[in-house]
C-alpha cells in the first residue's frame, strides 16, 4: 500500500496522532528555554587566581608562571594568554574546536591541584568556561540618599542576593561596588617588640579566634542536628580582647600592640547609576534556564523585597536581556504570521476555493508546533537563529502541501471517484515532492560542518530548518490527503 493509500484508509488515526503531536509541541513551546543566542560552549577556559593585595611582581612570579607551566601541557591547547595585576592573575586557555570541554575542565582542575603546593597558601583559584550564560541577563542597582554605601552593600549581599539566588533558573548573583566593611588592625612595631612578639604571632592569634567549627551532633525526636560553634568576629571591641600570648601569667590582648578600628576596603572600582554612587547586582542564569521566565521571577521577588526595605532605598534595573529577547521574538513572530497570512492570501487567489486553502494553510501551524517538539528533543532553544530559521521556512514548508492539494483539486474537478482520485493524486507527486524537499535539506545541512563561532551559530539554523522541511514533507504525504478526504469538496468541472 502506498503512503497516499495508507493516509486515506487511516484517516482518524493520522489526525489523532497529528493533533497529539501539535498539542505536545504547544506545551513544549510554553516552557522552551529562551535566550538571545544559541547555547554555545566556546573552547575557552579561564583560570582566575586571587591573592589579596599581593604586588604584581609577586603575583607574576609566584602564581601566574607556575599556573602557565602547569596548564600549557594539557592536550588540545591552541593558545594560552595570561594577565597579572595587583592581587589577581588570569590565565586564558583557548583549545581546538571539538574538544570535550567538560573533560578538559577536569584536567585543568587536576593540574591546578597538583600545582597548589607551590603556590602561596592564601591563593583562591576558580575555573570558568566561556559560553553565553556566563554573561549577566539582568543588572540591578541599589541607591539611597540617606544610607551609606556600606549599608547598601550589606543590604545587597545579605538580604537581596540570597533571595535572588534561590530563584529557579538563577546560577549566581554577583555584587559590585559599594563600600565593603572590614576591621583594620594596624600593628605598632615598637609595642610588638616590647612584648617580644612577631607579626606572625598576631596573625595566628586572629586566625585562631576567627573560626567556625562543628562540635558534634544532637539527636532529638528522631532527628539529628549538627552543632556548630561560630567564633567569627564582626565587632572591633571583640577583636581588641583577643589574646595573643601570655607573659608571666598575664594575657596580652591585641589592643596592647595594635590600633583596631572599623573601616572599609580600599575602593579600586567606582560604580555609579543615574550619576550617583550605587551598588550593582548582576544576575547570571543557568544554561538551560528560560531568560524571560527568570526575569519575571526576579521582578516578582523585587516587588516583595521593596516592601521590606526603607522607602528611600531605590532598586532599579539598568539592563534586562529579556527585553531584547521579547522584542526579537515578537519581531520574528510577526514575520512568521505575516508570511503565513500572505501565503494563505496567495493560495486563495490561485485556488479560488476556501476549503482547499484551509486544508493547505493548516499545514503551517502544524509544522511549526511539531518542529518545536523535535527541536526540544534535539536540545535546541528558542533564539534568534532558530526563530529566524522558522521565519525563513514559512514559505518552504507550505510548498509540498500546495502541490498535493492542487493535484487532488485537479483530479476531483475531472469528476473522478473521490477516494481513488485523492490516492492517485497524492501518489503521482510523492516522488517529486520527496526529491525536492531532500534537495533543499541537502543545501542547508552542510552548514553543520562549519567550525568555530560561525558553525556554532549556523548549526542551529540549519538543523531547525531541516527539521521543519522534513516535518512539512511528512504532513504533506500523510495529513494533506487525509484532510482532503475529510474536508475538500470540489464539483466536477470546477477550476
Amino acid at each position: 500500500m502506498s503512503l497516499s493509500g495508507f493516509a486515506t484508509h487511516h484517516l482518524k488515526a493520522i489526525l489523532f496522532v497529528t493533533v497529539l503531536l501539535c498539542l505536545l509541541g504547544a506545551v513544549i513551546a510554553a516552557s522552551f528555554p529562551v535566550s538571545i543566542l544559541p547555547d554555545i560552549t566556546f573552547p575557552r577556559i579561564i583560570v582566575i587566581a586571587e591573592s589579596g593585595d599581593r604586588p604584581v611582581s609577586m603575583m607574576e612570579a609566584g602564581v601566574t608562571r607556575p599556573l602557565e607551566q602547569a596548564l600549557a601541557s594539557i592536550p588540545g591547547v591552541a593558545h594560552l594568554h595570561s594577565m597579572s595585576q595587583r592581587g589577581a592573575s588570569e590565565v586564558t586557555i583557548d583549545f581546538n574546536w571539538g574538544v570535550d570541554i567538560l573533560q578538559t575542565i577536569q584536567l585543568i582542575n587536576g593540574r591546578v591541584a597538583e600545582t597548589r603546593g607551590s603556590l602561596p597558601p592564601d591563593v583562591k583559584i576558580t575555573t570558568e568556561r566561556m559560553n553565553p550564560t556566563v554573561f549577566p541577563i539582568i543588572g540591578l542597582s541599589l541607591q539611597s540618599k540617606s544610607h551609606s554605601l556600606t549599608d547598601l552593600w550589606s543590604t545587597a549581599t545579605y538580604s537581596l542576593r540570597p533571595r535572588l539566588t534561590r530563584l529557579p533558573g538563577v546560577a549566581r548573583v554577583e555584587v559590585q561596588g559599594g563600600a565593603i566593611p572590614e576591621i583594620a588592625v594596624t600593628v605598632d612595631p615598637s609595642k610588638l617588640a616590647a612584648f617580644r612578639l612577631a607579626l606572625p604571632d598576631v596573625e595566628q592569634a586572629i586566625t585562631a579566634a576567627n573560626v567556625v567549627r562543628s562540635v558534634g551532633r544532637i539527636n532529638a525526636r528522631f532527628k539529628q542536628y549538627q552543632a556548630i560553634v561560630s567564633g567569627q568576629i564582626t565587632d572591633p571591641e571583640e577583636l581588641k580582647r583577643v589574646t595573643i600570648t601570655q607573659k608571666n601569667g598575664v594575657a596580652v590582648p591585641l589592643e596592647a600592640v595594635a590600633d583596631i578600628r572599623q573601616t572599609v576596603q580600599d575602593r579600586t572600582t567606582s560604580v555609579t547609576a543615574d550619576g550617583g554612587d550605587a551598588v550593582l547586582l548582576n544576575i547570571v542564569r543557568q544554561p538551560e534556564a528560560n531568560t524571560v521566565a527568570v526575569s519575571q521571577a526576579v521582578e516578582a521577588e523585587l516587588r516583595a523585597f521593596k516592601a521590606t526595605v526603607p522607602a528611600d532605598v531605590h532598586v532599579g534595573s539598568f539592563y534586562n536581556q529579556s527585553t531584547l529577547i521579547a522584542e526579537a521574538i515578537s519581531s520574528v513572530r510577526d514575520a512568521v504570521l505575516i508570511g503565513a497570512l500572505l501565503a494563505v492570501v496567495v493560495l486563495m487567489l490561485f485556488l479560488g476555493n476556501l476549503r482547499a486553502t484551509a486544508v493547505t494553510a493548516i499545514i503551517i501551524p502544524a509544522t511549526v508546533l511539531i518542529t518545536f517538539l523535535l527541536m526540544r528533543l534535539a536540545g535546541l532553544t528558542l533564539n534568534l537563529m532558530t526563530l529566524g530559521a522558522l521565519a525563513v521556512g514559512v514559505g518552504l514548508v507550505i510548498d509540498d502541501a500546495i502541490v498535493v492539494v492542487e493535484n487532488v483539486f485537479r483530479h476531483l474537478s475531472r469528476g473522478e471517484e473521490r477516494q481513488r482520485a485523492i490516492e492517485l493524486a497524492a501518489h503521482e507527486i510523492a516522488a517529486p515532492m520527496i526529491s525536492s524537499t531532500i534537495t533543499t535539506v541537502v543545501v542547508f545541512l552542510p552548514l553543520v560542518l562549519l567550525t568555530g563561532v560561525e558553525g556554532a551559530f549556523f548549526t542551529a539554523l540549519a538543523v531547525t530548518l531541516s527539521i521543519a522541511l522534513l516535518v512539512s514533507l511528512l504532513l504533506a504525504l500523510l495529513v494533506s490527503p487525509t484532510l482532503c478526504v475529510a474536508f475538500l469538496r470540489v464539483r466536477p468541472g470546477e477550476v
